[in-house]
Protein backbone atom coordinates (compact mmCIF):
# COMPACT_ATOMS: atom_id res chain seq x y z
CA UNK A 1 0.00 0.00 0.00
CA UNK A 2 1.46 3.40 -0.99
CA UNK A 3 0.69 7.19 -0.58
CA UNK A 4 -0.05 9.07 -3.18
CA UNK A 5 -1.08 12.40 -3.71
CA UNK A 6 -2.85 14.96 -5.72
CA UNK A 7 -2.40 18.53 -6.39
CA UNK A 8 -5.48 19.29 -8.97
CA UNK A 9 -8.20 18.05 -6.52
CA UNK A 10 -7.82 14.55 -7.70
CA UNK A 11 -8.31 14.22 -11.56
CA UNK A 12 -4.17 13.01 -11.43
CA UNK A 13 -2.34 11.25 -9.18
CA UNK A 14 1.80 10.83 -8.14
CA UNK A 15 3.03 7.93 -6.47
CA UNK A 16 5.83 8.81 -3.16
CA UNK A 17 8.32 6.10 -1.28
CA UNK A 18 6.41 6.15 1.81
CA UNK A 19 5.64 2.21 1.50
CA UNK A 20 3.57 1.57 4.66
CA UNK A 21 -0.09 0.02 4.87
CA UNK A 22 -2.08 3.07 6.01
CA UNK A 23 -5.42 2.93 7.33
CA UNK A 24 -6.23 7.21 8.47
CA UNK A 25 -4.51 9.97 7.53
CA UNK A 26 -5.12 13.21 9.31
CA UNK A 27 -3.91 16.80 9.20
CA UNK A 28 -3.78 18.70 12.50
CA UNK A 29 -4.22 22.69 12.72
CA UNK A 30 0.08 22.98 12.61
CA UNK A 31 0.19 21.40 9.46
CA UNK A 32 1.26 18.23 10.97
CA UNK A 33 0.24 14.84 9.35
CA UNK A 34 -0.46 11.68 11.18
CA UNK A 35 -1.19 8.33 8.89
CA UNK A 36 -2.22 5.21 11.21
CA UNK A 37 -0.79 2.23 9.43
CA UNK A 38 -1.61 -1.73 10.45
CA UNK A 39 0.66 -3.16 13.24
CA UNK A 40 2.95 -0.08 12.98
CA UNK A 41 1.50 2.50 14.63
CA UNK A 42 1.42 6.36 14.31
CA UNK A 43 3.56 8.10 11.73
CA UNK A 44 4.04 12.38 11.39
CA UNK A 45 5.15 14.35 9.01
CA UNK A 46 6.14 18.45 9.20
CA UNK A 47 7.07 18.04 5.34
CA UNK A 48 3.69 17.27 3.44
CA UNK A 49 4.17 13.56 3.82
CA UNK A 50 8.03 13.83 2.02
CA UNK A 51 9.73 12.40 5.18
CA UNK A 52 7.99 10.37 8.77
CA UNK A 53 8.45 9.59 11.89
CA UNK A 54 6.53 7.02 14.90
CA UNK A 55 5.20 8.54 16.95
CA UNK A 56 4.56 6.74 20.29
CA UNK A 57 1.98 4.39 19.64
CA UNK A 58 3.87 1.33 17.76
CA UNK A 59 1.53 -1.78 17.73
CA UNK A 60 -1.37 -1.57 17.31
CA UNK A 61 -3.69 -1.18 14.04
CA UNK A 62 -4.61 2.15 14.16
CA UNK A 63 -7.76 2.03 12.49
CA UNK A 64 -9.07 6.26 12.43
CA UNK A 65 -8.44 9.57 13.53
CA UNK A 66 -10.50 12.39 14.45
CA UNK A 67 -9.20 16.09 15.78
CA UNK A 68 -11.36 17.92 17.94
CA UNK A 69 -11.95 21.77 18.54
CA UNK A 70 -8.82 22.04 21.20
CA UNK A 71 -6.57 20.11 18.67
CA UNK A 72 -7.10 16.79 20.67
CA UNK A 73 -6.41 14.20 18.22
CA UNK A 74 -7.87 10.88 18.81
CA UNK A 75 -7.13 7.38 16.79
CA UNK A 76 -8.91 4.30 17.05
CA UNK A 77 -7.27 0.56 17.38
CA UNK A 78 -8.57 -2.62 16.22
CA UNK A 79 -8.83 -4.18 20.05
CA UNK A 80 -7.31 -1.16 22.23
CA UNK A 81 -10.50 1.08 22.31
CA UNK A 82 -9.71 5.16 21.79
CA UNK A 83 -6.50 7.09 22.46
CA UNK A 84 -6.42 10.84 22.97
CA UNK A 85 -3.35 12.90 22.32
CA UNK A 86 -3.77 16.54 23.73
CA UNK A 87 -0.81 18.07 22.88
CA UNK A 88 0.30 16.72 19.65
CA UNK A 89 3.68 15.22 21.18
CA UNK A 90 4.25 11.34 22.21
CA UNK A 91 2.06 11.24 25.02
CA UNK A 92 -1.35 9.07 24.21
CA UNK A 93 -3.57 8.17 26.89
CA UNK A 94 -6.90 5.48 26.43
CA UNK A 95 -10.36 7.17 26.81
CA UNK A 96 -13.66 5.46 26.99
CA UNK A 97 -14.89 3.21 24.29
CA UNK A 98 -18.68 2.18 23.55
CA UNK A 99 -18.65 -1.29 24.43
CA UNK A 100 -17.05 -3.75 25.87
CA UNK A 101 -15.13 -5.21 22.73
CA UNK A 102 -13.21 -2.19 21.71
CA UNK A 103 -13.09 -2.41 17.89
CA UNK A 104 -13.45 0.90 16.29
CA UNK A 105 -13.06 0.97 12.71
CA UNK A 106 -14.17 5.38 12.54
CA UNK A 107 -14.03 8.16 14.36
CA UNK A 108 -14.94 11.89 13.43
CA UNK A 109 -15.28 15.18 15.59
CA UNK A 110 -17.53 17.67 15.11
CA UNK A 111 -18.61 20.45 17.37
CA UNK A 112 -19.22 21.07 20.96
CA UNK A 113 -17.04 18.06 22.36
CA UNK A 114 -19.25 15.66 20.01
CA UNK A 115 -16.86 12.71 19.05
CA UNK A 116 -18.95 9.65 17.16
CA UNK A 117 -17.46 6.17 16.74
CA UNK A 118 -18.02 3.37 14.02
CA UNK A 119 -17.86 -0.07 15.22
CA UNK A 120 -17.00 -3.49 14.06
CA UNK A 121 -20.14 -5.79 13.62
CA UNK A 122 -19.74 -8.94 15.79
CA UNK A 123 -20.89 -12.46 14.73
CA UNK A 124 -22.05 -12.89 18.18
CA UNK A 125 -24.71 -9.93 17.57
CA UNK A 126 -22.93 -7.66 19.50
CA UNK A 127 -21.67 -3.84 18.87
CA UNK A 128 -21.53 -2.24 15.36
CA UNK A 129 -23.48 1.03 14.00
CA UNK A 130 -22.71 4.54 15.19
CA UNK A 131 -22.39 5.56 18.62
CA UNK A 132 -21.92 9.23 19.86
CA UNK A 133 -20.22 11.38 22.67
CA UNK A 134 -21.17 14.68 24.26
CA UNK A 135 -17.84 14.49 26.58
CA UNK A 136 -15.14 14.17 24.46
CA UNK A 137 -15.33 10.75 24.54
CA UNK A 138 -15.99 10.14 28.52
CA UNK A 139 -19.30 8.14 27.73
CA UNK A 140 -21.07 7.19 25.05
CA UNK A 141 -24.84 6.35 23.69
CA UNK A 142 -26.17 4.48 20.88
CA UNK A 143 -27.42 6.31 17.81
CA UNK A 144 -30.80 4.41 15.33
CA UNK A 145 -27.77 3.05 13.23
CA UNK A 146 -27.12 -0.44 14.51
CA UNK A 147 -25.98 -3.99 13.81
CA UNK A 148 -23.86 -2.44 10.80
CA UNK A 149 -20.18 -2.64 10.14
CA UNK A 150 -19.46 1.33 10.48
CA UNK A 151 -15.87 1.72 8.42
CA UNK A 152 -16.08 5.36 7.75
CA UNK A 153 -17.66 8.89 9.30
CA UNK A 154 -17.36 12.42 8.20
CA UNK A 155 -20.30 15.36 8.21
CA UNK A 156 -20.33 18.38 6.40
CA UNK A 157 -20.87 22.41 6.86
CA UNK A 158 -24.36 21.81 7.36
CA UNK A 159 -24.11 19.26 10.15
CA UNK A 160 -25.01 16.61 8.10
CA UNK A 161 -23.61 12.91 9.28
CA UNK A 162 -22.48 10.29 6.89
CA UNK A 163 -21.82 6.61 7.69
CA UNK A 164 -20.16 3.64 5.92
CA UNK A 165 -19.80 0.13 5.27
CA UNK A 166 -17.21 -1.63 4.24
CA UNK A 167 -19.35 -5.28 3.82
CA UNK A 168 -21.48 -3.30 1.07
CA UNK A 169 -24.29 -1.69 3.02
CA UNK A 170 -23.06 1.66 0.75
CA UNK A 171 -23.23 5.30 2.63
CA UNK A 172 -25.64 5.97 5.43
CA UNK A 173 -27.09 9.94 5.79
CA UNK A 174 -28.30 11.46 8.89
CA UNK A 175 -29.39 15.22 9.36
CA UNK A 176 -30.15 14.95 12.76
CA UNK A 177 -27.23 13.52 15.06
CA UNK A 178 -27.76 9.76 14.73
CA UNK A 179 -31.55 9.75 15.35
CA UNK A 180 -32.40 8.89 12.07
CA UNK A 181 -30.88 7.27 8.68
CA UNK A 182 -30.91 7.04 5.40
CA UNK A 183 -29.47 5.19 2.24
CA UNK A 184 -27.89 7.10 -0.15
CA UNK A 185 -26.21 5.14 -2.67
CA UNK A 186 -27.04 7.18 -5.56
CA UNK A 187 -24.37 6.72 -8.86
CA UNK A 188 -21.80 4.82 -6.58
CA UNK A 189 -20.76 1.70 -8.46
CA UNK A 190 -19.31 -0.02 -5.80
CA UNK A 191 -21.06 0.34 -2.52
CA UNK A 192 -18.35 -1.33 -0.05
CA UNK A 193 -17.01 1.81 1.60
CA UNK A 194 -13.42 2.21 2.71
CA UNK A 195 -13.25 6.03 3.35
CA UNK A 196 -15.30 9.29 3.68
CA UNK A 197 -13.91 12.24 4.25
CA UNK A 198 -15.06 16.05 3.17
CA UNK A 199 -13.57 19.52 2.17
CA UNK A 200 -16.99 21.82 2.79
CA UNK A 201 -19.81 20.73 1.29
CA UNK A 202 -17.91 18.12 -0.73
CA UNK A 203 -17.93 14.60 0.10
CA UNK A 204 -15.11 12.10 -0.57
CA UNK A 205 -16.08 8.51 -0.68
CA UNK A 206 -13.36 6.15 -1.28
CA UNK A 207 -14.37 2.30 -2.30
CA UNK A 208 -12.91 -0.86 -3.29
CA UNK A 209 -13.35 0.39 -6.65
CA UNK A 210 -12.84 4.01 -6.74
CA UNK A 211 -13.15 7.55 -5.25
CA UNK A 212 -16.01 9.48 -5.09
CA UNK A 213 -17.18 13.07 -4.42
CA UNK A 214 -20.79 14.52 -3.88
CA UNK A 215 -21.61 18.35 -3.61
CA UNK A 216 -24.77 17.74 -2.89
CA UNK A 217 -25.38 16.43 0.69
CA UNK A 218 -24.76 12.46 -0.91
CA UNK A 219 -28.07 12.71 -3.00
CA UNK A 220 -25.39 11.60 -5.95
CA UNK A 221 -21.93 10.51 -6.22
CA UNK A 222 -19.70 11.04 -8.84
CA UNK A 223 -16.25 8.44 -10.08
CA UNK A 224 -12.91 10.58 -10.16
CA UNK A 225 -10.44 9.79 -12.25
CA UNK A 226 -9.07 7.36 -9.41
CA UNK A 227 -11.43 4.91 -10.60
CA UNK A 228 -9.69 1.47 -9.91
CA UNK A 229 -8.25 0.05 -6.69
CA UNK A 230 -9.33 0.31 -2.99
CA UNK A 231 -9.34 3.45 -1.87
CA UNK A 232 -8.73 2.74 2.31
CA UNK A 233 -8.46 6.52 3.44
CA UNK A 234 -8.63 10.28 1.68
CA UNK A 235 -7.45 13.82 3.21
CA UNK A 236 -8.26 17.05 1.33
CA UNK A 237 -5.70 19.57 2.56
CA UNK A 238 -5.62 23.27 1.35
CA UNK A 239 -5.77 22.08 -2.53
CA UNK A 240 -4.49 18.82 -1.95
CA UNK A 241 -6.14 15.64 -1.97
CA UNK A 242 -4.08 12.59 -0.44
CA UNK A 243 -5.00 8.98 -0.64
CA UNK A 244 -3.92 6.36 0.51
CA UNK A 245 -4.41 2.62 -1.74
CA UNK A 246 -4.33 -0.40 -2.78
CA UNK A 247 -3.27 -2.42 -6.65
CA UNK A 248 -2.75 1.78 -7.70
CA UNK A 249 -1.22 1.83 -10.97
Amino acid sequence: MYLIYSDDHGLTWINTDFEVYIEDFIFTNNNRLYAGSYYQGVYYSDDGGITWENNGLIHPVIRSFALDSNDGIYCSSNLYGIFLNSDQGDNWIQVGTPYSYANILSLHAMNDNIILAGANYQVSGQGGGVFISQNSGLHWTTTNLTLTRVSSLTSNTNNIIFAGSNYGGGIHRSQDYGNSWELVNNGLQNSAITSLNSCGDIIFAGTWEGLYWSDNNGDYWNLTSLDTGQTYCVVPYSNVLLAGTHNYA
